[in-house]
Formats: structure tokens, C-alpha cells, sequence
């Protein structure tokens, strides 16, 4: 008799072990799904953020193509509901070098300005090249040194499209810039005109707009990326990136 009360109290034990275990596991696998799912809300709620500041971007530029202002815009970061932010930025990709082997000449003439400037080579050319875009310059929005890598376009060249610039004076083609330098500096710009206007733009051709979201204080940051071009008073969007 005994022994069958002993392997009854065994028994019970072994099922209270069981189930005690059971009962864990099936906590944890609460827990982890509570987790996901909280994981997931955030990322639905920074992907909602960053479509909001994505739209409020295209609504600017929208409105700078009928005012007639510089296109790219600088980040700017908005506060919305429930705690989520977002920032934005556009870029215009022809104030860069394109990064592809149709511009190698362009590239290595970007490293001999760095490296005269004195610029930290790696750090430097990574900001200046961009996947975008057709390879053209917008001369009215460029950095001296991608102006510099282009063929003809001297320091004198350059420090006159800067001057322009803060005037709000675009150069609106490159014979007219021509026209306005020295004697040695304009025969080297005219040299080298072909190639010159082939790589030229006067406005942005087209803009990377980069939006963020995020929840305060928290992760993960979801990003939207777009490619888009003007048309008429609208931008259109001809590629995206979501990650």
C-alpha cells in the first residue's frame, strides 16, 4: 500500500513538473508575441511618419516649382501624434559625381581637387559621388570642387558661378560664362566647351527626397527613399526604397 502511495506522489510530482514547465513555455511564447507585436506597431507607426514627412516634402517642392526657388530642401524635422517624429531632406544627385564607371575621368579629376584642397580623401569623395542621376552638373547648385572636376572649368571659372550665386544670378549657359573671364581662362573654357555643356545642367534635373520615422525614444526607424523628377507645376516619382 505504501508503495502504490509512493508512486502516486511520484507521479503527481512528475505532472506538476510537466505542467509547471508547460506553463512557462507557454509564458514565454506570450511574452515573445506581446514583444513582436509591439515591435511590429513601431514599425508600422514609423513607416506611417515617414510617408507623412515624405508627403509634406513633395508638397514643398511642388510649391517652390510654381514659386520658382531652389528645389532642395534642407532636413527639417516634424513633430506628429501619438509621440512619432519624421525628418526629410531632397537632394538635387547633380551636385555630385555620378559613382559608375561612366564618369571615371570625372572621378579622377574629383581626387586631384581633393588631394590639392588638402580634404581627407576617403571621407570627402564619399560625399561628393551619388548613384543617381545621368552624370550632369547643375552649375548653379554644385560644390566648388565637383565644379573643379569638370573639363574647363578653371578657379577662375569657379570663383565666378560662386559669386553669381550669391547674387541669386544662375549661369544659364556656358559660353555667357565664358565671355566674362580672362583672356587664358576663357580660351580653356571654349577648348573644352563640347564636353563641357555635354555634362551641364542650369537646375535640378531631378531629387533624392530621404524621410525618416520613428517613435521617441524608441526603435527600429523606418526610411522611404524616392527618385523624382519635375514635371510642369508636380513632381513625379520614378523610384522608391522602403527599409
Amino acid at each position: 500500500m505504501n508503495r502504490k502511495r509512493g508512486f502516486a506522489l511520484l507521479a503527481v510530482l512528475w505532472i506538476v513538473v510537466a505542467l509547471g514547465g508547460v506553463a512557462a513555455r507557454l509564458v514565454g511564447e506570450a511574452r515573445m508575441g506581446s514583444a513582436a507585436m509591439t515591435d511590429r506597431m513601431l514599425v508600422t507607426r514609423a513607416r506611417w511618419a515617414a510617408e507623412a514627412c515624405l508627403s509634406v516634402a513633395i508638397a514643398r517642392l511642388e510649391d517652390r516649382l510654381l514659386t520658382r526657388v531652389p528645389l532642395a530642401l534642407a532636413a527639417d524635422t516634424l513633430q506628429l501624434a501619438n509621440g512619432t517624429l519624421c525628418t526629410s531632406e531632397a537632394l538635387d544627385p547633380g551636385t555630385q559625381v555620378l559613382a559608375d564607371t561612366s564618369t571615371t575621368s570625372m572621378r579622377v579629376r574629383l581626387d586631384s581637387v581633393l588631394r590639392a584642397r588638402g580634404d581627407t580623401l576617403t571621407m570627402s569623395r564619399e560625399t561628393l559621388l551619388t548613384p543617381y542621376g545621368d552624370g550632369r552638373i547643375n552649375i548653379n547648385a554644385a560644390p566648388e570642387a565637383v565644379l573643379l572636376s569638370l573639363p574647363g572649368m578653371s578657379d577662375a571659372a569657379v570663383r565666378l558661378v560662386m559669386a553669381e550665386r550669391s547674387w541669386q544670378r544662375p549661369v544659364l549657359d556656358a559660353s555667357t560664362l565664358a565671355s566674362r573671364l580672362p583672356p587664358s581662362e576663357r580660351a580653356l573654357l571654349l577648348a573644352q566647351h563640347p564636353q563641357l555643356a555635354g555634362k551641364l545642367v542650369y537646375a535640378p534635373a531631378a531629387l533624392v527626397v530621404t524621410s525618416r520615422g520613428w517613435t521617441d525614444g524608441t526603435l527600429p526607424v523606418v526610411t522611404v527613399e524616392i527618385l523624382t523628377v519635375p514635371t510642369g507645376n508636380r513632381m513625379a516619382t520614378v523610384r522608391r526604397r522602403t527599409w
